[in-house]
């Protein structure tokens, strides 16, 4: 079973390691630069589509949410891509952003933020 933050090296909700070793191989230095690239842009990503839920902007909050799902999906962090293609989804419709719409990527990206760093510290030994 899952837990957030642990990863036994297999597929997670979170994080999917196999989907960076198709891309990366044995390239344990691309992995780290692409893992902390990932967590760095997410994080401003989903800061992005916050404050666009707030000031009630669609098309913002769409651009941010739509990046965020296909980077997401790239790296193998399929539960934040799940999310967010939910956001999006939510977002079609015209009328006024609910508010709770964030909570649900910013979660999906807490676990996936503690499931990569655990495998940077297991598979590179940061």
């Amino acid at each position: 079973m899952y837990e957030p933050g642990h990863t036994n090296l297999g597929a997670t909700p979170a994080l999917d390691p196999e989907r960076l070793a198709a891309v990366f191989g044995d390239d344990r230095d691309a992995i780290r630069e692409i893992l902390e690239m990932a967590l760095h842009s997410m994080h401003e990503l989903i800061g992005r589509a916050r404050e666009a839920v707030a000031s009630d902007d669609h098309a913002a909050a769409s651009a941010a949410i739509h990046e965020l799902k296909g980077m997401s999906a790239n790296i193998g962090a399929d539960e934040l891509a799940k999310a967010a293609t939910s956001a999006e989804s939510a977002l079609a419709e015209p009328a006024e952003i609910p508010s709770s719409l964030i909570e649900p990527l910013a979660s999906a990206y807490e676990r996936f933020a503690a499931a990569a760093k655990n495998l940077k510290e297991r598979l590179l030994g940061d």
